[in-house]
């Protein structure tokens, strides 16, 4: 979870749900992209079949999210529907890194000296190493590269960066948490 302020102090609040359907409720606003779909699509006439894997449809104006990492900027877009690119555009930088040589390389004060102005979990640095800036591409040269594909309407500066590794289940009663000696690395998943 990221919460952002864009330069209008807006204050924005991004959620990587991945499978577990987290964000789904309702928000003020909402920008919804899928980056790993298979679709039948019409391209020159004929309909084919379309995967994108780390990428997101652009149509005419549809909106979209490139994050960065989390220590840099997340852009808020509309696609320009460009036909060369099959309507698509990057979602995020993209790694340089993979995790396994991150967290062999990169280490807790690099992290630190990265994160510096926003708020996280800083006593657990060592946990999101494999998500440290320096893992990343630099997702402004990716903004400049994909200038064609994709127009941007937010600029997003992150002011508090949330990062786990497992989402902690709760009990059956949504209102009571689970307590924390129930918690193990072999607790159940949320249903």
């Amino acid at each position: 979870m990221e919460v952002s302020l864009d330069k209008g102090g807006h204050v924005w609040i991004a959620l990587h749900s991945g499978s577990r359907g987290i964000g789904s409720g309702q928000a003020v606003s909402r920008v919804d992209c899928h980056h790993n779909v298979a679709a039948i699509e019409v391209h020159g006439g004929t309909e084919v079949w379309v995967t994108r894997k780390g990428a997101i449809g652009a149509e005419r104006g549809d909106m979209g999210i490139i994050p960065g990492s989390m220590g840099t900027s997340t852009f808020i877009v509309a696609g320009k529907g460009e036909l060369s690119s099959w309507r698509s555009y990057a979602h995020g930088a993209g790694r340089r890194m993979s995790r396994t040589k991150a967290r062999r390389e990169l280490t807790t004060d690099l992290l630190a000296e990265a994160m510096s102005g926003r708020t996280w979990l800083a006593d657990r640095a060592g946990a999101p190493l494999d998500e440290h800036p320096d893992s990343y591409k630099d997702v402004h040269q990716v903004m400049v590269d994909q200038q064609d594909l994709v127009e941007v309407l937010r600029t997003l500066e992150a002011v508090l960066n949330y990062k786990v590794r497992k989402i902690v289940p709760v009990s059956d009663d949504f209102r009571a948490p689970v307590q924390s000696e129930q918690l193990t690395d072999s607790a159940p998943a949320p249903r």
